[in-house]
Parts: C-alpha cells; structure tokens; sequence
C-alpha cells in the first residue's frame, strides 16, 4: 500500500456536518470517510451524494463503527432508518465489498453508507485493507480519504490536484468496466460542471484501445 500524501485537514468535519449532520463525528479510529464528499470539499464544491464511510472486514472494527454510526443517528434524528445491502459493488471487481448498511437521515434527506471492504492482501492491517479499498476508485479524483483525526489520505497520484482543478480522468492502476467509466465521465462534465483530462493528462487511456 502506498500511501502519496496524509494532510491534517480537520476543517473537513464541519463542512461534512453542515449537510449530513453528526455523524460527520462518528468515524473509528480504523473506519475512513472517501470519494465523494471529500472530493468535492477539496474541489470547493456543494456536497452532492451520500457520505461514504469505509472498514475493513474485521468484526470488531465493523461493529464498532455501527455502533458509532447508530448512536450518533439516535441522539440527534429524529427520524432515521437503517437497511442493509449485499453485492451492490459486485459488477466492479477492483471493489471488492461484503456489506452495505445504508443510515437515511429523514430530517436531512441524506443517507450514509458504511461499507465493509474485502480483504487486499493476507498480511494488511485493517486500516491497509480499507486504505487498497480507496485506492481501487475508477476515478482519480475520488482516491482521497480522511480518517478520525482529521487527516487527508491521497491513495491515487494527482487526486488532490484533480479534484481542485475539477478534472475527471479514470485510474488506470485498476480493471474498469468501459460502459459504466463512460456514464460517470458523462456525469461529471455534463451535470457537475467538471473538465475530462486533456489526452497528455489521461496517460496511456485511449477509447479505441480500451
């Protein structure tokens, strides 16, 4: 696991709870929020989505971020659900994922995944596993994290200028699915106002050679 930059960031907290309330404070210590919220913190944007929050697949870990998760919907919701899923990432085979449990804020309208990884490699910590899991994004600008103390991870090389610079190009450091990388690229630039990466930019990616 390579880990390109940590930052202390912990202004991201309050931005986070502005739209998903509290539980912007219910991280563990092996539990990390990624990808959308934090991409466009950094990108300076409105927090679109839902809040990602990720742990690797160790019982107690699991556990315990529930455990945070739900105490912290319970003191401040008023009205809040929780639902699990299985298998939603099953088509992206560079994410692998054994549990979804999905908390909607019926206050907020908002909802908060926390998503259980599967396992990178026999001798990863948990925090390796739930770190491999950020760094397997189909985009480059979504490869960002920020544990409990606050501090930024970039996992991809170039996320963090991506994301300010509001430029959307895939990683090719993993497998990606063509018809579904075409639709998030369709996303960004069209509906959020991001800029594909100019070809020097995007590397060796090439359509007609994907």
């Amino acid at each position: 696991m390579r880990i390109i930059q940590r930052i202390l960031m912990p202004e991201i907290f309050d931005v986070i709870a502005e739209r998903f309330g509290d539980v912007a404070y219910a991280l563990t210590t092996t539990s990390f929020f990624y990808g959308g919220a934090v991409r466009d913190f950094l990108a300076e944007k409105p927090l679109k989505g839902d809040l990602d929050i990720v742990v690797g697949p160790s019982y107690q870990d699991i556990q315990a971020l529930q455990q945070s998760i739900e105490d912290t919907f319970k003191q401040t919701v008023k009205r809040w659900s929780k639902r699990k899923l299985s298998g939603d990432y099953a088509d992206i085979p560079n994410l692998p994922v054994s549990e979804i449990t999905i908390y909607s804020d019926g206050n907020r309208g908002v909802d908060t995944q926390a998503i259980v990884c599967g396992k990178h490699g026999s001798f990863n910590t948990v925090i390796d596993d739930a770190l491999e899991f950020v760094a397997s994004v189909d985009l480059v600008c979504c490869g960002v994290a920020v544990d409990c103390w606050g501090f930024l991870y970039e996992m991809v090389p170039g996320a963090i200028s991506d994301c300010k610079g509001h430029i959307v190009r895939p990683n090719l450091g993993v497998k990606l699915d063509k018809h579904r990388l075409e639709k998030r690229l369709e996303k960004f630039v069209r509906y959020r106002g991001w800029k594909e990466a100019p070809p020097k930019k995007m590397g060796y990616f090439n359509w007609e050679n994907f």
